[in-house]
């Protein structure tokens, strides 16, 4: 049974977001100068900026909309989501940037949309995703990578 959580919105500016974590709770903050939209998991300092307005790391998007096989050689930036919508079958394969060469934290969020069909198979340049060498998704799946440089390798978030 999925775990059903409250999201409480309050208003904050880019100062605020940025120096606190919200312990109460998972929040939505809309910061009402630029616009930028921040996600608070209660433990987090400062959030995670998603997007709109004039945030420093706010998610970018990388689309994949044709064929069966996809690299993304360098991050545009430290947080990046990969939405695959390719309407071709079959397996497909995602090769992502070495951990060790991105900042400590960087995150890679990967997403299969509901309608694409074959199994995905995640693989960085080097290194490893949690110890494996590769990790598989499928049709509607949700991953999030985050870089740890101490052990130079991406972890599942």
């Amino acid at each position: 049974m999925a775990t059903q959580q409250r999201v409480k919105r309050i208003r904050g500016t880019f100062a605020q977001n940025s120096a606190v974590a919200l312990d109460d709770g998972c929040f939505v903050v809309k910061e009402p100068v630029d616009g930028t939209v921040w996600v608070h998991d209660g433990s987090t300092l400062g959030g995670f900026p998603i997007g709109g307005g004039a945030a420093q790391g706010a998610v970018t998007m990388h689309r994949v909309t044709t064929g069966t096989s996809d690299v993304l050689g360098a991050l545009p930036s430290a947080r990046v989501m990969i939405l695959w919508t390719s309407g071709v079958g079959g397996a497909k394969t995602q090769t992502v940037p070495a951990a060790n060469s991105l900042v400590d934290g960087a995150q890679l969020y990967v997403k299969m949309g509901p309608s694409v069909s074959g199994t995905l198979t995640t693989t960085p340049a080097t290194g490893t995703i949690n110890g494996a060498a590769n990790i598989a998704s499928n049709a509607g799946d949700d991953l999030m990578f985050i870089a740890d440089l101490t052990s130079n390798d991406w972890v599942l978030g």
